[in-house]
Formats: structure tokens, C-alpha cells, sequence
């Protein structure tokens, strides 16, 4: 189970994760797929909004890891970018 007073330590670690992949494309690939899972998890379920922190923590954190990555984003990011949007994974 997520408890939800480490939402932003989960989102920080991810992020920083990330940036530290930049010049690693498949594992920085493996973290998005990671990332999209948790925004995506319990979509439609009870649990959806008590995931709700962590997805907005993660709304918050990863704006600033892609413009650090700048354009060593992955290209299968966009689907991916769409769901979230599609699916309002972060709330707002």
C-alpha cells in the first residue's frame, strides 16, 4: 500500500532519477514507463483519488526534470503525455 505522507519523496526520487538518465536512454525510458504506470494505476477505481497526491507531486516534479532532459526526451513520451492529459492524471 502508498501511504500518502511520502508522496513528494516518491515524485523527488523519480525525478531525480530521470535527470540523472539523460545520457542513458533506455533507462531513462524504463522510468517513464514507471512514471506512467503510477499515474495511470487505479484509474477509475476507488483508490484513484487517494492516489491523488502523488500524481499531483509528480505534476509538480517532473515539469523541471524535462526541461533539464531538454530534448533527450524519448519519442514514445508523447503517447504517453496524451493518456496523462486524457485521463487528467495529475488533477487538475
Amino acid at each position: 500500500a502508498f501511504n500518502r505522507k511520502h508522496a513528494a519523496t516518491v515524485a523527488s526520487v523519480l525525478a531525480n532519477a530521470l535527470k540523472e538518465s539523460k545520457n542513458n536512454p533506455n533507462r531513462q525510458w524504463l522510468y517513464w514507463q514507471l512514471i506512467h504506470e503510477i499515474l495511470i494505476l487505479e484509474q477509475g477505481a476507488p483508490k484513484w483519488e487517494k492516489l491523488l497526491d502523488l500524481r499531483i507531486a509528480l505534476g509538480e516534479a517532473l515539469p523541471l526534470a524535462m526541461e533539464k532532459l531538454g530534448s533527450d526526451l524519448p519519442p514514445q513520451l508523447e503517447e504517453y503525455l496524451k493518456e496523462w492529459n486524457d485521463s487528467n492524471a495529475f488533477g487538475g
